[in-house]
Order: structure tokens, then sequence, then C-alpha cells
């Protein structure tokens, strides 16, 4: 294997017209690409053939959007078929009040962590109202991902189509990865850059993950921290 795609979501309808319906617009005209709609299977030969394995997420923000969730048993099944392909990562909607509940069913499941996207959820990952969710991520040994940084869902639209970016800014993750030191925490797209490295030294397992190059400047704060 030569790499892990550590950030896949759905390439399929339930997703991107369901889940991302509304939003896809948008996001299309930020990142200046058209989505390509895809069967699982389809996806999976090509992980196959690049000889990469992909992190297949899950996703529910029924509360905060309003517009349906792709259910952890959908990503369980798409590991199961294609194994050598996939990898999976759960979702709950930490408004439920069976997300606690759904945490435990994601552990069930065999999917190895929890993705969360503070912004399209409309949470505050400091809010303590929202611990045992993190508290049962731990227990369960599931990582817990974060969207951090912008967005390019809402982007350049009135009023971001109302998600908010302060949910994602990554000292939101300081108080959770203080609160619960077994908890490997994933800041995903390696949110406002120089702050996520503010607190990956306290920090044993709190990792950052971004897909494209760092500036030089970061680079070089990550090597002497790496190294130090």
């Amino acid at each position: 294997m030569r790499a892990i795609d550590f950030h896949v979501h759905l390439p399929t309808p339930d997703w991107i017209d369901g889940s991302m319906a509304g939003y896809v617009e948008a996001a299309e005209a930020y990142f200046r690409s058209s989505v390509e709609r895809q069967s699982l299977g389809e996806l999976a030969a090509k992980y196959l053939a690049l000889d990469v394995r992909a992190v297949l997420l899950a996703w529910d923000a029924e509360t905060a959007t309003g517009r349906p969730r792709v259910p952890n048993e959908t990503v369980a099944t798409a590991v199961a078929e294609h194994p050598d392909a996939f990898t999976g990562i759960g979702s709950v909607d930490p408004h439920k009040n069976s997300a606690v509940d759904e945490v435990a069913r994601i552990a069930e499941l065999g999917l190895r962590g929890v993705k969360f996207h503070p912004s399209l959820q409309a949470f505050a990952p400091d809010d303590e109202r929202y611990w045992p969710v993190f508290q049962a991520c731990e227990r369960h040994g599931l990582l817990a991902l974060f969207h951090t940084g912008t967005s390019g869902i809402g982007a350049r639209q009135p009023g971001g189509q109302g998600i908010r970016l302060d949910y994602a800014h990554p000292l939101k993750l300081d108080p959770v990865a203080a609160a619960f030191p077994d908890l490997t925490v994933v800041a995903a797209h390696f949110g406002w850059p120089t702050q996520p490295l503010q607190f990956t030294n306290p920090h044993e397992r709190m990792l950052l993950r971004r897909r494209v190059a760092l500036v030089i400047e970061i680079v070089k704060q990550c090597s002497r921290r790496v190294s130090a």
C-alpha cells in the first residue's frame, strides 16, 4: 500500500444529492471542479489500481441541515465488500439523544472512528453538553476526526448559507484533548495553520491532517517540533 487517503466522502447520490443537496453547487464553484458521482464499486477499483486505501466517512448533520444522513451501516457494508480498498469512519449527530448509543453502534460495526463537522452540524466542540459523545469515543477506542478551518460548503454564498466557521476553529479542540487524554483527536485540513501547532505539543494524541503542502514556514515549525 503506497498511501492512505484519510478523508473520503462518498461520491454516491445519497451523500451528494441527499446530504449535500443545495450545497454542492457552491462547493463546485469554490473548488473549481465538478463532483463526479460514482458507485462504491467504481471507487474501490480506482483506489485498488492506485494501491491506496481510502478511509470512507459516514455523515449525520440532520438536526442542523434538515438533510438526510449517510448511515454508518452504509460505510460498514462498503468496507465489508471491499476490505482491501476501504476503511471506515462513522458519524453521529451530536444534537441527537441517541448520539452516545450511536457511538457504541459504530464500534460494533467495526468502524475506526467518528467524523464531526462542527460547522455543518452547528455545534461547538468545547461546549461540555456534547462531551458525553467524546467520552463514548474514548471508551470505545474510536478516534475523533474533526473538520477544522474554513469550508467550501457555503463559500461565497449569502451568509455562507448559515454555516458558521467559528465552530470549526481548531482551538475549540484544546479543551476536548485536555479532558480526554486517551482520545485520539484528528484536526482535518489543519485549520488555521499556526494555531493547531500551539497545542500539539501538550497533547500527545492530537494529530493534524492536511491534503496539500504547507507553506515553508509551517513545515519548518513542524520539523522543529518533531525533532525536538
